[in-house]
């Protein structure tokens, strides 16, 4: 019933069509028979056609897929159209060398109508979908579709289709057939792919780094991705760390060659030039090292041989491997020296400090040592000698005193036991004897002298002769305590080749304690003036004689008016007098008390202030009982 309907709904739709399409001029509708020779026509015949009924091209699009047959087929596709108000349309030929046409028509309704109108509808099968309405014929290999889409307003709302079934089926079957193989081949080439990952990354977790990044490029032909590149380069990174990994070893097991030889093969895969260059350059200079010590150790052994000329050779091939070595320079400077003294060794004589400079100075400080002994015996003295120190081409010792003068009774004994200790050897160079000569002058002479120096509040004095070491013995008094006293020093004068050195010692020193109360006992402010050292005591010492000096006139003018006063006769004379009497004598009174406690006070605070005085030169004193103070040394020394 349902189909029946269909078939009936397409008969009204078809007359109304039919009876709509008389009504209008369908002369500029194509027909079924030019439509079936366009199937099958020449694209040149069709153009020629087409341009003569006034059809305009409107381009064309090669291998271009469409979806009119439900599946995609590559045709080039020519375009033509045609607009007026009755007729025209859109032509659509899908053409491809050796398959016959394709044409699609998209007309007008009238041109749709006539056409459809033309096929005999009995003949005729009609599907109706959700978007169209589709009506087929077919005659002999030819199919003819009339589809009318629901709603659609384009181009395409009414199209007829005219195809050969028969070999468009077989060309979709083929695409169909040849989708599945690729399917299938995509299947084959997704699990190669997929297995070359797995395996590829158990090799690079087994650490076989090469075979790993073999699976991994099987992959990549397969897939070029951002994943199979990034394993790749993984790969590329740790055969390159293994690579220098292994050179590493060899330099560590001090095979160079072939360090050097895996390190530039890592040049091309190592992104860290920077440290890898820094490796070559490493190994590069531990060959050269190499080759350098061997061609050395044999230029040494020419040089120890005495054989100058080849070693001289030796030593100039380093140079030319190395620029920058040290060594080589230094022996060929002291074969060249040689050479030139062996040419002057007959008849030159060298200077003994140059060749044996430090035989030289082990001799002069012996010298010196045994002078500072001397020195520290005796209290004064003097040595006056010149040696010369002399070898010939034969090593032999020619040394000998020229001439000596000396207050020391034993300094000819020492000097004998200092000459002969063998500390004076031969001049050599490169094991030959050099004759050589050097001419010591030795002039000592010292003395020992006291100075007393006084140290008071107006300053530092001598009692005797200046003396040049003043500034250290001013220096050391002022760091005292209690620095006023009498400081007596040992000097000891000593002058070594026309320089001149001296040792101070301080051997006694003394300072006023409360002993200076008995000065004060004879006359205040003079036991103050001796514990002060001049800076306290005339105050004190005026005063008392002021008091006393009052006291005295006080008194003695006193008894004079009272002697007055008993010789009056007037009242007014006895009153005046016994009044002076009377005041004096209390004045004399006052004047007394004031001496004695001046006198009092002056005692007491002079054995107060010595007493202080003694405690704080106490350690200067108790250093002083162990032995002389030590102020200056000036150790002589060879000039």
């Amino acid at each position: 019933m349902k189909k029946m309907g269909t078939r009936l709904f397409f008969i009204v739709v078809f007359i109304l069509c039919v009876a709509f399409g008389n009504a209008q001029d369908n002369s500029g509708c194509l027909t079924k028979h030019q439509l079936f020779k366009m199937q099958s026509s020449s694209l040149d015949d069709i153009r020629m056609f087409l341009n003569n009924e006034g059809w305009s091209f409107d381009g064309a699009k090669s291998n271009q897929s469409y979806n009119y047959f439900d599946y995609p087929i590559n045709y080039d596709i020519v375009l033509w159209e045609k607009s007026s108000y009755y007729n025209g349309g859109n032509i659509l030929l899908y053409t491809s060398a050796g398959k016959p046409n394709i044409v699609i028509y998209q007309s007008n309704s009238s041109c749709f109508n006539n056409l459809l109108q033309s096929f005999n509808v009995n003949k005729g099968k009609t599907n109706i979908d959700n978007d169209k309405l589709v009506t087929t014929f077919k005659e002999a290999n030819i199919t003819i579709e009339f589809r009318e889409y629901k709603n659609d307003y384009s181009s395409r709302q009414f199209s007829i289709l005219v195809y050969n079934s028969a070999a468009l089926y077989q060309e979709i079957q083929i695409l169909k057939e040849q989708t599945e193989a690729l399917k299938k081949a995509e299947a084959e080439q997704k699990k190669i792919y997929d297995n070359a990952l797995a395996e590829g990354d158990m090799l690079f977790s087994s650490s076989k780094f090469e075979m790993a990044k073999l699976k991994y490029l099987t992959a990549f032909e397969i897939e070029n991705n951002v994943l199979v590149q990034s394993k790749i380069d993984l790969c590329d990174k740790a055969i390159c760390e293994k690579l220098i990994s292994k050179g590493d070893s060899l330099y560590n097991v001090n095979q160079y060659d072939m360090a050097l030889s895996v390190f530039t093969e890592a040049k091309g895969c190592s992104k860290s030039m920077l440290s890898l260059q820094e490796k070559i350059k490493i190994t590069e200079r531990k060959i050269l090292d190499g080759k350098i010590n061997t061609i050395q150790s044999k230029a040494d052994l020419y040089f120890n041989d005495k054989k100058y000329d080849l070693a001289l050779e030796n030593y100039n091939s380093i140079l030319l491997l190395d620029k920058s070595n040290v060594y080589a320079p230094e022996r060929v400077k002291q074969i060249l020296e040689i050479k030139n003294i062996l040419a002057k060794r007959s008849t030159t004589v060298f200077s003994y400090k140059s060749t044996n400079k430090n035989d030289l100075i082990q001799f002069q400080n012996l010298l010196m040592d045994d002078m500072k002994l001397q020195i520290n015996k005796n209290k004064e003295g003097f040595v006056n000698l010149n040696y010369l120190i002399s070898f010939d081409t034969l090593g032999n010792n020619l040394s000998a005193v020229k001439n000596i003068s000396t207050s020391l009774t034993d300094y000819t004994n020492n000097l004998s036991n200092i000459t002969s200790n063998g500390i004076l050897k031969p001049s050599s160079e490169g094991g030959y004897f050099l004759a050589s000569q050097e001419n010591l002058t030795f002039d000592v002479k010292w003395s020992t002298t006291k100075n007393l120096f006084k140290s008071n509040s107006k300053g530092i004095f001598q009692n005797e002769y200046p003396n040049p070491n003043l500034n250290a013995v001013e220096s050391f008094i002022n760091k005292q305590p209690f620095k006023y006293g009498k400081y007596l020093f040992e000097v000891k004068n000593k002058e070594v080749n026309g320089k001149s050195y001296s040792d101070v010692k301080l051997v006694k020193y003394r300072t006023v304690g409360p002993e200076a109360a008995f000065f004060s006992m004879l006359m205040p402010g003079m036991g103050t003036l001796k514990v002060t050292y001049g800076k306290k005591g005339w105050g004190r010492f005026t005063c008392f004689l002021l008091s006393s000096g009052l006291a005295i006139g006080s008194k003695l003018y006193s008894d004079a008016q009272y002697k007055s006063y008993l010789g009056a006769t007037s009242q007014a004379d006895i009153d005046k007098y016994y009044n002076n009497a009377n005041i004096s004598h209390k004045i004399a009174l006052i004047s007394v008390g004031i001496s004695a406690s001046i006198y009092l006070y002056d005692i007491i605070w002079v054995i107060s202030k010595g007493a202080k005085k003694i405690k704080d030169s106490k350690p200067l004193r108790k250093q002083l009982q162990q032995g002389p103070v030590q102020i200056q040394n000036q150790s002589i020394s060879w000039q």
